[in-house]
């Protein structure tokens, strides 16, 4: 996937906690900002040293990541905060069950499903309100 360069691109850098997630280019395009605010497309990018891009270009390898937007009546357009972080349960539950299991591991996969419980309410309760699916705070 190419994606020409663009300004409106913001860096994110918070997860850059070492040599490894340093090398990830982490980009979100403000031009997506849905309804509530928030971008709804970002780019992940593997930065190869020996290959360096300016900021704001996309590699070829690079994932693109379109969140849901709108009422899901509608259809689904997107993956939505639940999935995402379903699947990052999925993989710290699979570093539990074998050699790299830890406290640490742990301690994200405890808050990670409070997060995802915390996401679940929202929806229940936007459904009890009536406001499901709609651009209603």
């Amino acid at each position: 996937m190419r994606v020409p360069f663009n300004y409106d691109l913001r860096r994110i850098t918070s997860h850059c906690v070492n040599l490894c997630n340093g090398r990830i280019d982490v980009l979100a395009d403000d031009k997506s900002k849905g309804l509530g605010g928030a971008p709804t497309v970002y780019y992940l990018s593997i930065n190869h040293p020996e290959k360096p891009l300016a900021f704001g270009q996309i590699r070829d390898e690079t994932t693109r990541l379109t969140f849901h937007q709108g009422d899901p009546a509608e259809g689904t357009k997107g993956i939505t905060h639940e999935a995402l972080i379903a699947v990052l349960i999925d993989r710290l539950t699979g570093f539990q069950a074998g050699p790299f299991a830890s406290n640490n591991n742990d301690d994200a996969l405890y808050h990670l499903k409070e997060a995802q419980k915390a996401l679940q309410q929202r929806t229940e309760e936007r459904a009890a309100r009536g406001v499901e699916g709609q651009a209603i705070p």
